[in-house]
Formats: structure tokens, C-alpha cells, sequence
């Protein structure tokens, strides 16, 4: 029995250690999925979720986002904040960066900041944009009966009418999404 604890205890020491050093090894700057609680964050890691954080105390951080996800309260070599990214709530795209082919953001160039002072702030396409959602544009038509003519069926018999065209009445949720599960999106800041 002495045994066995022995090798659980080891067995959940090195997976422990690997945790931390495949954390060491990630960049800062890094953004993954986060399952867990929030307050059980990994050590040098932060929530994205809009905050401002201090230049002071995240320098490295600073200087790999500067202004991509917010303006700062000053020049960037002046500022004593700048923003983590506020990823709650969106899923993420990667930057299109020219891509013309069927996979292409066609609207890439219509992007904006989240946070901004500015309404014309657009920062296009880059990392730190966002699009708020939308539908692509269509049309539903069908077949429906001009003049208020009746149309029947049976097994037997079918009376026709004259046929015009109209447009179904509008349906659906409040967005567009796949099938969807919360996470947290966490940065390495450290």
C-alpha cells in the first residue's frame, strides 16, 4: 500500500513539474483555453478580459501587445497602462493578412477596436480587432397564391392559381453561432 501512495505521489509530481515547464516554455503573450476556475489561475498568467494593467509590472507583456487592444491613456513609451486583451464572450479568428481565397475575412479591412475613444478609431486588419456579428445577406422566396385564388390538394385532384412571390417572415435567435462552450481565455503575461 506504502508503495502505491508512493507512486501516485510521484506520478502527480512529474505531471505537475511537465505542467510547469510546458508553461515556462510558452511565450509570453501566449493565449489559451483555460478550463478551470478562475482563481486557480496558473502562476503568471492573467484573464483576458479587457483589464488595464501596469507597464511597471508587466513590462515584457506590454511591450509584445503595446496598443493592440486598446488605445493607451498616452504614447505607448509614455503610458503607465495599457490593456490585456477582452476576449470574453468571442470566439477568435486568425488575422487575414491578404488571404483572398473562399477562407478570406472579406470584411478584414472593416475592423475596429473594442475599446476606443474614438468611433473612427479602425484598426483593421490586425491582431486586435474586432467585428461585431452579422448574418451574410439572403433571401428566403416561395410560391404563394395571387388574388386571394385558393389552392387544394387531394389524392386525386389538384386545382391550380396563379403564383406570385413573397418572402418568409424573419426567424431565428438573437445571433448567429455554432455550438458553443465557455472557457477562459488566458494570457502568459510572465
Amino acid at each position: 500500500m506504502k508503495r502505491l501512495l508512493f507512486s501516485i505521489l510521484l506520478l502527480q509530481f512529474a505531471v505537475l513539474s511537465n505542467a510547469q515547464t510546458v508553461s515556462n516554455e510558452m511565450p509570453i503573450g501566449t493565449v489559451v483555453a483555460w478550463a478551470g476556475n478562475r482563481a486557480m489561475l496558473p502562476k503568471g498568467w492573467l484573464v483576458c478580459d479587457g483589464s488595464q494593467i501596469s507597464k511597471d509590472n508587466f513590462p515584457k507583456l506590454c511591450s509584445i501587445l503595446g496598443n493592440s487592444w486598446g488605445p493607451a491613456d498616452a504614447e505607448l513609451s509614455v503610458a503607465k497602462l495599457f490593456y490585456l486583451p477582452d476576449l470574453r464572450g468571442v470566439f477568435l479568428r486568425g488575422v487575414n493578412e491578404g488571404r483572398n481565397d473562399a477562407y478570406a475575412d472579406l470584411d478584414a479591412e472593416k475592423r475596429g477596436y473594442k475599446v476606443s475613444t474614438k468611433p473612427t478609431n479602425f484598426q483593421s486588419n490586425q491582431v486586435g480587432s474586432f467585428q461585431t456579428d452579422t448574418l451574410k445577406q439572403h433571401s428566403h422566396k416561395f410560391a404563394s397564391p395571387i388574388n386571394g385564388a385558393t389552392v387544394s390538394y387531394s389524392e386525386k385532384t389538384q386545382v391550380h392559381a396563379d403564383f406570385g412571390s413573397t418572402q418568409t417572415d424573419s426567424f431565428g435567435g438573437t445571433e448567429t453561432r455554432p455550438k458553443n462552450a465557455y472557457v477562459y481565455w488566458i494570457i502568459k503575461a510572465e
